[in-house]
């Protein structure tokens, strides 16, 4: 696609996913995703949203950068900042657990860099929210 996306079926295009496909990885029924997509309105729980916010950092965030923005209330270019800073720390867990994989370090090493993946990951929405200037004052649904 040559141009942004800026609707929830654009970016789900973008991302290329199925409606269904979709529903179950943000762990939303398909029918109501499907809905929200014809409705151009995004309900979603903080499960949800952080689903969108995973898909922004370990793939592609720029395709992400218009709908979280109207998810978060904030300006697009701060979400793109947010964005850009929470992929490239993301990349970072990555290329370190591969170095270590590579270098066939011990199991123990390889464990703890998961499990510190895992609770960056538990803390992302909040992450999120604090990259874009929100005080904590509520989820990133609208």
């Amino acid at each position: 696609m040559a141009l942004r996306p800026r609707s929830l079926r654009e970016h789900r295009l973008a991302g290329k996913f199925t409606a269904v496909r979709l529903a179950q990885r943000i762990g939303m029924d398909a029918d109501d995703y499907a809905r929200a997509e014809k409705d151009h309105r995004w309900n979603g729980t903080d499960r949800q949203t952080l689903g969108l916010l995973r898909q922004a950092v370990e793939g592609r965030w720029k395709q992400h950068t218009t709908a979280l923005a109207r998810l978060a209330g904030a300006p697009e270019r701060r979400v793109a900042q947010a964005l850009r800073t929470l992929h490239q720390e993301y990349a970072g867990f990555n290329e370190r657990y591969m170095g270590h994989l590579v270098a066939r370090n011990d199991n123990a090493r390889l464990r703890e860099i998961a499990t510190e993946r895992a609770a960056w990951l538990l803390a992302l929405t909040d992450r999120f929210l604090h990259l874009v200037g929100d005080d904590g004052g509520g989820p990133a649904t609208r």
